[in-house]
């Protein structure tokens, strides 16, 4: 055989980057590291590979973030544990977020049903859908499970704490084994895995597309040097595709060009080597802001770097704040738009094939790669069992700008589908001051909106945002309101009656949600509006209003209606899907 690989994991807390010792026998771990490597010496190990992960929850570009920091840190421990040899071995990577060790842990699990687990299996397997709606369908439709509870709540209790981790993978010749005893195939299949660091190989796009042009950024040597490797390896188990957009425009066409993206790195692999379905693994990114961050630090030199980097590490701006913060930035976007091919040979050892038995990953066990078992089954998709899920039922409005007039209101609006909703609303302020009756404020108003979703901007539940299926996006429609009115400030502005009032038209607005749990709405109608009006004079104490005969009518109006900033409140409930 003359070549093995062991691994050992290092442990971190939930959305941490530092390395703490006593966690999970971190020390432990790192002891034998440094023995291991003192054991099998210079002629013996061949390289270290130092490979972190972030549990599949939460914000992609978080994740990306997390892992880069966390290999980065038992990389600068592990460096302290060898320093004579740590230039030369110790090879550095993300792994982003470790969707197949989680895939690898549901197979192995006693304690779910065997349905529960291909449900859980499909929703991982699916190429069809992007990372964040992969967690949402965790989140929200696996439901409960005698036995377990709440299934969401039970992967993220037992299996979560395991997948935040760096795996410190030590390549070295067996004992009495040298390089001249490895099979030619092997021997070339390490050649072109260190040429190409991790056997990660990056295509790049150009704007808006998701083609694969083999005359952009070097992506021709790209294939001929993926193509090399792959004939090079004597078998490989399986291949991973991670895909990003560049931060800029709008959020749903990067997520669907990050798809198409990687969809078209897949094609291409299917054209070098045969691979079944079960040996991709497609994981759509979405918007790399990671890798904008890494370009303004690394790359960039213009005089406002660090506001740039101010700007991209604020956690309280949304990503539309920051396209709109962020400008002249297109010279570092071309990198940006990439999908990643990650190759997992089996003679070359992979970090997330070291699944430990009964699922447990224990802090400082060794691992033998050599001798794992990658065989596995092709997943299916079992009779749909019972789960639950969300939808939003109504939402409740309020118009702020009407609010602050003191016009006391609200609206109640109900989706229809996807794209459509009905939408009632009562304004009805009714006030005057009791000492001298100067001051009035009466208005009542009825009115109803059917509106069409042109443009809907769905947004997948997570641990900060709470689910928005519908009523958020661009919207236009049609509207009918009836009211009456009695306005009257002293004698400057008012001393009208208008009833009844009748008014139709068009609206047109944007919704988008605003906190976890509120949204916000801005909109306008324009339309006509008929008004009967009567002007009246009151006496000197106020006590008496006579109607003023000369002043009064019908006036047809054109033109803007109504203008809305409102504050919207959601309203979801659960229902059982079969």
């Amino acid at each position: 055989m003359g070549h093995e690989a062991d691994t050992l994991l290092i442990h971190f807390h939930q959305d941490k980057i530092y390395y703490d010792a006593p966690y999970l026998g971190n020390d432990e771990t790192m002891r034998r590291i440094a023995a291991s490597v003192e054991a099998l010496g210079p002629e013996h190990l061949e390289s270290i590979e130092i490979v972190g992960y972030a549990s599949p929850e939460g914000a992609s570009g978080r994740n990306d973030y997390l892992s880069r920091s966390r290999s980065g840190e038992v990389s600068f421990q592990v460096r302290g544990c060898i320093p004579q040899w740590a230039n030369a071995l110790v090879d550095v990577r993300p792994g982003f977020e470790s969707w197949d060790l989680l895939r690898r842990r549901i197979r192995e699990d006693e304690q779910l049903s065997e349905a529960k687990r291909s449900q859980i299996i499909a929703i991982l397997d699916d190429p069809s859908v992007g990372n964040a709606t992969k967690k949402w369908r965790l989140v929200n439709r696996l439901g409960t499970e005698e036995g377990v509870g709440d299934v969401w709540e039970y992967l993220f209790r037992q299996h979560f704490i395991y997948l935040r981790c760096v795996f410190v993978i030590l390549h070295h010749r067996a004992e009495g084994g040298d390089q001249a005893e490895r099979p030619a195939a092997a021997v070339v299949a390490d050649t072109a895995a260190r040429e190409h660091p991790g056997s990660e190989f990056n295509f790049y796009f150009r704007r808006g597309r998701s083609g694969l042009d083999p005359d952009y950024m070097g992506n021709r040597a790209t294939q001929e040097a993926l193509c090399s490797l792959l004939q090079a390896r004597p078998g490989v188990d399986s291949v991973a595709i991670y895909s990003w957009s560049s931060p800029e425009g709008g959020a749903l066409l990067n997520a669907r060009l990050s798809k198409d993206r990687a969809g078209s790195a897949a094609k291409l692999l299917g054209e070098m080597l045969p691979l079944g379905e079960d040996q991709i693994r497609i994981h759509s990114n979405e918007e790399n802001w990671p890798g904008l961050q890494d370009a303004v630090r690394d790359v960039y030199q213009g005089d406002d770097r660090q506001e740039i980097l101010s700007i991209l590490e604020d956690g309280s701006r949304t990503d539309e704040q920051r396209k709109q913060a962020l400008k002249g930035l297109d010279e570092l976007m071309d990198p940006l738009r990439c999908a990643r091919v990650v190759v997992f040979a089996k003679p070359v050892a992979s970090p997330l094939t070291a699944v430990q038995p009964e699922g447990r990953v224990e802090g400082g066990e060794r691992i033998s790669i050599a001798t794992q078992s990658h065989r596995e089954t092709k997943v299916f998709e079992p009779e749909a069992p019972a789960a639950w899920d969300k939808r939003t039922v109504v939402a409740v409005k309020t118009n702020a700008l009407y609010d602050l007039a003191t016009i006391t209101n609200y609206a109640v609006e109900v989706p229809i589908g996807k794209q459509f909703s009905a939408v009632f609303e009562h304004y009805c302020p009714w006030w005057s001051t009791k000492r001298d009756l100067k001051y009035c404020m009466q208005y009542l108003s009825l009115g109803g909106e059917f509106r069409w979703w042109f443009a809907p901007q769905p947004k997948p539940e997570t641990s900060d945002r709470m689910l928005r299926d519908v009523l958020v996006g661009h919207f236009m429609g049609v509207y009918a309101l009836y009211c009456k009115t009695d306005i009257q400030w002293e004698r400057k502005v008012g001393m009208y009656q208008c009833n009844p009032i009748f008014s139709a038209g068009l609206s047109y607005g944007y919704a988008f949600p605003l906190t976890k749990h509120w949204n916000m709405e801005l909109s306008a109608t324009v339309g006509y509006a008929r008004i009967p009006y009567q002007h009246y004079i009151p006496s000197e104490d106020w006590q008496i209003l006579w109607r003023d005969r000369e002043d009064q009518g019908v006036l047809h109006y054109f033109g803007p209606t109504q203008l809305k900033v409102s504050l919207i409140r959601p309203i979801l409930v659960k229902y059982r899907v079969k």
